[in-house]
């Protein structure tokens, strides 16, 4: 399960997933509602920087797994 931590998330709410704080901090902005922050090895509490992947929509994360599926 993805952890969350405790940070204002520039929408007004407080509760923000670890690794959507960990991509903003990097970005040095926050994300917007829209960005899906994708975790490569597919471990939810695998928070390094070097495992996490920001898509601009969830439409663009779909495509990338419907990518990744048929290449198996």
């Amino acid at each position: 399960m993805a952890s969350m931590a405790s940070h204002r998330n520039g929408h007004g709410g407080i509760d923000v997933y670890e690794h959507r704080l960990i991509m903003a901090k990097h970005l040095k902005r926050p994300l917007t509602r829209k960005e899906v922050v994708h975790h490569k090895n597919g471990i939810k509490d695998d928070n390094r920087l070097s495992n996490l992947r920001l898509f601009a929509s969830q439409g663009d994360h779909k495509r990338y797994h419907a990518e990744e599926s048929r290449r198996v």
